[in-house]
């Protein structure tokens, strides 16, 4: 059971919330994933998309130095990239822009509507937003932690200390 507060601002996760949302989709290897796929271990999720500018490939630059700094630790976690837009991030796009990133990332394009169902199931928030040419996407900025039984387990904001962030991950690891 997900357990959301909201004041008109967008849904605010609270401790022990389950996040368990039925999904599925494509990584960026071409394989189909779902939500199983990513049970029984902790895990680090992060909504974003290829065209950001500056938010997306700075943390996962940040995700990346702090698993490489995690060494052995950062096996015992997974660390997921949820495309917010996958009109464009196909997985063959996912792929290779994935290539700057640590290895173990991994990146899913899900359908419209396991879009939504991710999102939902996480309390994160995304909105297409239309421009003169073409389009540009809004969407949360937090990394969602996720314990091993699939409840809430704190977030990292982008602009914390890349200390407390590997910290955070690497309790997340712990358990």
């Amino acid at each position: 059971m997900l357990l959301l507060v909201s004041s008109g601002n967008p849904p605010q996760l609270q401790a022990r919330a389950k996040l368990d949302p039925s999904f599925e989709a494509i990584d960026q290897n071409g394989r189909r994933v779902t939500e199983r796929t990513f049970q029984g271990k902790p895990s680090a999720w992060f909504f974003g998309f290829t065209h950001c500018p500056d938010v997306c490939p700075t943390t996962l630059q940040q995700l990346t130095t702090s698993l490489d700094q995690l060494g052995e630790d950062a096996k015992k976690l997974t660390v997921v990239f949820v495309t917010v837009d996958p009109e464009r991030d196909t997985p063959a796009i996912l792929k290779e822009y994935m290539e700057s990133f640590h290895p173990s990332i991994v990146a899913l394009s899900p359908s419209a509507k396991d879009l939504n169902a991710i999102v939902k199931g996480f309390a994160a928030y995304y909105a297409k937003v239309p421009q003169t040419e073409g389009y540009t996407m809004e969407h949360s900025s937090l990394v969602i932690l996720r314990a091993a039984d699939g409840t809430f387990a704190g977030t990292i904001d982008q602009h914390e200390q890349a200390e407390t962030a590997r910290a955070k991950l690497q309790r997340l690891g712990r358990g």
